[in-house]
């Protein structure tokens, strides 16, 4: 009680800590809420390409914490519609974001094209008669000649 007595009489020990809790919740709040807003803003004047895969992601994120909210409401379920249908969202935005993000045509035959001359240009990045790897070991006299190399 001692060390109680330099305090004032309405602050109790973990008020402080609640206040401080409190305080930044509540900041991180309004930054969120300036966040989304200003999201949502700019996600209207997307393209539709890019609008659609927002709006899925949002969709499933939304999904995503009620299931995290029902879940740990009711942990135990009574029947498997719930899960197949959550497991089933998933799915989806995972094909979704498959077909989204994969890639033309066109960038496909260029990159094949970047590989095909890549590989005839492959002896340009060959180790194999790189001189300076057998005096690198301590080889003595002509790197080519076998007889002389020591380790």
């Amino acid at each position: 009680r001692a060390s109680l007595a330099g305090r004032g009489p309405g602050v109790q020990p973990g008020q402080a800590l609640t206040l401080a809790a409190a305080s930044c919740l509540g900041v991180y709040a309004v930054w969120t809420a300036a966040a989304t807003l200003r999201t949502l803003a700019e996600a209207f004047t997307m393209p539709a390409h890019f609008a659609a895969t927002f709006f899925l992601t949002v969709a499933v994120m939304a999904a995503t914490v009620v299931a995290v909210v029902l879940g740990a409401l009711d942990p135990v379920h009574d029947d498997a519609s719930q899960y197949l249908s959550f497991l089933t969202l998933l799915h989806v935005y995972v094909w979704a974001m498959a077909f989204f993000y994969c890639p033309t045509v066109q960038a496909t035959r260029t990159a094949a094209a970047g590989r095909s001359a890549l590989l005839t240009d492959i002896h340009k990045f060959s180790i194999a008669d790189d001189e300076d790897d057998e005096f690198a070991m301590g080889s003595d006299g002509d790197p080519h000649d076998p007889t002389k190399f020591e380790i």
